[in-house]
């Protein structure tokens, strides 16, 4: 397959994928109902207990530190 070129042939590419990905199918790859304090708690058993509140925090500063504090919660899939 060639690659498209110009921003109308990347634009028709999208449309097509569009039509065989539905918004609606998406629910069907997994589990997207997930609580980010379950995970979160998860993530930070076996972790020392006195540095857990301290990564929390620094989580807390911007979502930037959130984000990457939870990369957990976008890698689980179930």
């Amino acid at each position: 397959m060639v690659e498209p070129q110009t921003l109308v042939e990347r634009k028709e590419v999208g449309r097509q994928a569009r039509t065989r990905a539905k918004r609606a199918l998406h629910r069907e790859i997994g589990n997207t109902v997930r609580d980010p304090v379950d995970l979160l708690r998860a993530n930070s058993a076996g972790r020392v207990e006195a540095l857990v509140p301290l990564r929390y925090g620094r989580m807390a500063v911007s979502p930037f530190t959130f984000f990457r504090g939870s990369a957990t919660w976008y890698a689980r899939r179930s």
